[in-house]
């Protein structure tokens, strides 16, 4: 238990510490950041429930990345979700993170499965828009899939182990959400986003559809 407490403490920490050096906005208080983190949120959590048009999505991909991802570092990851079960949500300041939780949580309720994944994500949304790049596509046959998505659930089953018993707390600190924090993101982080990126070109979304451990955690409410 007290190993637990240790993993799961640190990764609330280092959360804590990114909104206090104003990476996710401040606890108390409103920045123009979370202004307009809140604002294309609600954009991508209302647009396209009424409005089907490969515009307008498009539009919304590049808002997600460029204003919930790289200028206001508003995104869920695992030490987001484990800082806000230790802390709480503080609003106002962290009104985007909570609606986040809200459409991650509740649409596939409502039949809206992945939702946040493949409309509101950041790094989703980027990997969406790099496969668009012209060029050759890898097809990847149904059986490699099934065995891609067990290899997903497992890499969770393993990480929250290592997370929950204090072995490796310190895999959070390399989730490549936090790429988008530029100023401050580790060089390691940064290579893997650019990976990432750079295998989207030829396979959709292939961090959300095979590695994700956030995305599992989400697909198993």
């Amino acid at each position: 238990k007290e190993n637990a407490r240790r993993g799961l403490a640190y990764a609330a920490k280092q959360y804590a510490e990114r909104m206090a050096q104003g990476q996710a906005g401040t606890a108390d208080s409103v920045t123009p950041k979370s202004i307009a983190a809140l604002a294309v949120l609600l954009m991508a959590m209302i647009i396209p429930l009424f409005i089907r048009s490969r515009k307008m999505h498009t539009i919304q991909l590049i808002l997600n990345v460029s204003v919930l991802g790289l200028w206001s570092g508003t995104f869920i990851s695992h030490t987001m979700l484990v800082s806000i079960a230790a802390n709480g949500i503080h609003l106002p300041a962290m009104a985007a993170s909570a609606l986040m939780l809200v459409s991650a949580l509740l649409y596939p309720l409502f039949g809206k499965k992945g939702y946040y994944c493949t409309h509101i994500c950041p790094l989703g949304s980027a990997q969406e828009l790099i496969y668009r790049i012209p060029g050759t596509k890898i097809q990847v046959g149904q059986t490699t899939i099934q065995y891609l998505v067990w290899f997903r659930r497992l890499l969770w089953a393993v990480l929250t182990c290592l997370l929950i018993t204090d072995v490796w707390s310190e895999w959070t600190d390399y989730e490549p959400f936090s790429a988008f924090l530029l100023s401050t993101a580790d060089p390691l982080v940064i290579a893997l986003a650019a990976t990432i990126l750079l295998a989207a070109i030829f396979i959709p979304r292939p961090f959300c559809r095979f590695v994700c451990p956030t995305g599992t955690l989400l697909k198993m409410k």
